[in-house]
């Protein structure tokens, strides 16, 4: 199977940032839809246990919220039930590229996937990632090959609908950031090296060229 790729270069030298720096605040962020396969439910539950533990922390839904407008409801009313008000805010739809390099953490909650490459796109900003174990996420965290595996972890795999274990995942790399760099940097290499856009579009191109040779109908 031929990997999604992104424009790597689009979002690598992107430097304008949504939030400016600062030192005492922990931000994370979910990139994605509010509807229930990216089970923003969970991810809320999760936050509150971050922000039991976790200093300065700041918390970013960044997606449309308008295509279930009664989950989104929901979502609120349970980050109100939580306390969490002054910790979570829902962005709506904005240019991620500056969010990526304003964030600490990405995590995605899914309950499906495919290659989401919202990981992908954050991983060109040395951003790590924790992701449920759906679709490619293992493999793009871990690794597929040895000599990818061998880069190291770009982050952490969690269950999905485990809102403590997804919580606990973001406090290890809050508590160790030299760790939380390390990984950042491991997503960075493995986008770079076997998520480009580029290399997606050569793959295909050989195989059309393959079945062009060979006289086979190519299907689209």
């Amino acid at each position: 199977m031929i990997p999604n790729g992104v424009d790597v270069e689009r979002f690598s030298t992107h430097t304008e940032r949504a939030l400016p720096k600062d030192p005492s605040k922990f931000r994370v962020g979910l990139v994605g839809r509010v509807v229930p396969i990216k089970d923003i439910k969970t991810f809320i539950k999760s936050v509150r246990f971050m922000d039991a533990n976790i200093e300065g922390l700041e918390v970013y839904i960044l997606g449309p919220t308008e295509e279930d407008e009664n989950y989104y409801a929901e979502c609120q009313t349970m980050v109100e039930a939580l306390g969490l008000s002054d910790v979570i805010t829902f962005t709506g739809p904005v240019d991620v590229r500056s969010w990526y390099n304003s964030l600490d953490v990405q995590v995605l909650t899914s309950i499906s996937e495919g290659q989401p490459l919202v990981i992908l796109e954050g991983f060109c900003a040395g951003l790590p990632a924790v992701a449920t174990d759906v679709g490619a996420c293992r493999e793009i965290i871990y690794g597929r090959t040895p000599q990818d595996k061998a880069l190291g972890a770009a982050g952490s795999v969690t269950w999905v609908g485990n809102a403590r274990q997804t919580a606990e995942a973001v406090i290890a790399m809050y508590r160790n950031p030299s760790e939380r760099k390390k990984r950042g940097e491991a997503g960075r290499q493995r986008v770079t090296r076997y998520y480009q856009r580029s290399q997606m579009l050569d793959s295909y191109r050989t195989i059309y060229h393959s079945y062009a040779r060979s006289g086979q109908k190519v299907e689209a």
